[in-house]
């Protein structure tokens, strides 16, 4: 059966890493061929199944110690073992046996493989890791020169002009003792004196906040009931905790960026806004204009058609009468005009 190009180089990469690993099972076979890798890795045998109990083995030490009180129990007891354990580092199914004993296809045996190989690495290298640190840790301290020092200390006597300097410190530290218990008294009668006044304070502000205790008809308003105002700062907090987190992490990045550069072209863009408000003012102003005249229009001829009592008790219409004046008007101009001649 030919297998992929990848397949070979996953089954080269697995026997690598257990020749690394020092997997004894793997000693003395000089394979070379990844062909050869991969049919030892894949294929059903109880070389195969016993690789597979050393990497379980060395991830697993429960699993060692139970693998060893089974080893006299025949081999579907140490693959479904196996299997279980598969299932709890989550690599395989409860009921993957298939997988365990060497049938299943290619591609998910060395995945499985990989996978525990990888896991075994990542362990070997950290216990290395430990034992370096641990190990340049003893160094460092072995070779620090102060060593005997601290493993055999010495009282010597302070000298003379360290003595004097460590009775100045002594004298001063009393001082300090006496000033610190007079500052702490102060500062207690300062605490005190400001808690009364704090106190009286809350009095006066709950005698004042008389919608919080009951009216004198036995009603209290809803909205300012103690257990609604708790409800509503605490939504309050809530929101404000919400906000917090949004800006934090969406709208931060926002708020600390630049401003943006203004074009050259903005004095020519606000000028031409100047214009366009100045001529819309006008536009409105027109229309105002014509709205009134119209108003005027329809008032003049309603005054026109409209008939009222004027002398005589007879009812005409302002046009009407003008018109009558007018002609009077005319006639009186014509009788002047032949008496003057």
């Amino acid at each position: 059966m030919a297998h992929s190009l990848k397949d070979k180089l996953v089954a080269e990469n697995v026997y690598v890493s257990l020749q690394r690993l020092g997997c004894p099972l793997v000693e003395g076979l000089f394979l070379k061929e990844t062909e050869s890798m991969l049919e030892l890795l894949c294929t059903p045998s109880n070389h195969r199944l016993e690789i597979l109990m050393w990497i379980c083995k060395r991830t697993s030490p429960p699993l060692e110690k139970k693998l060893f009180l089974l080893k006299d129990s025949p081999v579907d007891t140490l693959i479904k073992e196996i299997t279980n354990f598969g299932h709890e580092m989550m690599l395989c199914s409860l009921d993957d046996m298939d997988l365990i004993k060497g049938c299943a296809s290619p591609k998910r045996q060395l995945a499985f493989l990989g996978q525990l190989v990888s896991i075994l690495e990542s362990e070997r290298f950290e216990d290395f890791s430990v034992s370096f640190g641990n190990e340049q840790l003893l160094k460092e301290l072995f070779s620090n020169p102060y060593l005997p020092s601290l493993l055999s200390p010495v009282c010597n006597p302070w000298p003379a002009h360290i003595a004097e300097i460590i009775k100045k410190k002594d004298s001063g530290s009393k001082k300090w003792r006496s000033l610190t218990q007079k500052s702490k008294e102060f500062s207690l009668e300062e605490v005190s004196s400001t808690l009364k006044k704090t106190t009286d304070a809350l009095a006066k502000i709950q005698i004042e906040c008389t919608y919080l205790t009951d009216d004198p008809n036995g009603i209290i308003s809803s909205q300012f009931l103690p257990q609604a105002l708790k409800l509503a700062i605490c939504d309050l907090s809530q929101l404000m905790a919400a906000f917090s987190q949004v800006f934090a992490s969406d709208f931060r990045e926002y708020c600390n960026r630049e401003p943006p550069e203004m074009s050259n072209s903005a004095v020519a863009f606000q000028s031409v806004y100047q214009l366009l408000d100045a001529c819309t003012q006008d536009l409105q102003a027109t229309a105002q204009v014509i709205e009134v005249s119209e108003v005027v229009c329809s008032a003049v001829d309603g005054h026109q058609q409209k008939k009222d009592f004027w002398e005589n008790d007879q009812m005409t219409s302002l046009f009407s009468k003008i018109e009558e004046l007018k002609k009077k008007y005319e006639r009186f101009l014509s009788v002047y005009q032949r008496c003057s001649k």
